[in-house]
């Protein structure tokens, strides 16, 4: 019966302390609407820490504001300073908007899992 208790709170532990998922995005960045001109490839990293409710984009930490079906949507800031990245869990697409005195436009690609080299 101890076993079983054990088992149990080690099991709950481990979903409840579920690690960080790193993700490797590439796309383009695009001024305008998502099929207007590209303004070049991108290439970066994703951190989603469910647990904490945050996505790391470039060093910034974003608030989870919710899941909407498979969409995870992050942002952080108001105004001018306003960062936005919403994820899809299935097929990876992401889609990230910045400040624009960070880069014009708006990023369109996909995310897919990475390890963390060390």
């Amino acid at each position: 019966m101890q076993t079983i208790i054990a088992m149990a709170l080690v099991l709950a532990t481990s979903v409840a302390n579920a690690a960080p998922i790193y993700l490797s995005c590439s796309g383009d960045w695009w001024l305008g609407d998502l099929d207007d001109v590209s303004l070049g490839r991108d290439t970066f990293s994703l951190v989603v820490d469910i647990d904490k409710g945050t996505v790391t984009h470039k060093g910034w930490i974003l608030n989870i504001d919710g899941s909407f079906g498979n969409q995870i949507v992050a942002s952080i800031g108001e105004k001018q300073d306003w960062r936005h990245v919403r994820l899809d869990r299935v097929t990876g697409e992401v889609h990230v908007v910045v400040p624009v005195r960070e880069h014009p436009g708006t990023f369109g690609g996909t995310c897919k899992p990475a390890r963390k080299l060390f």
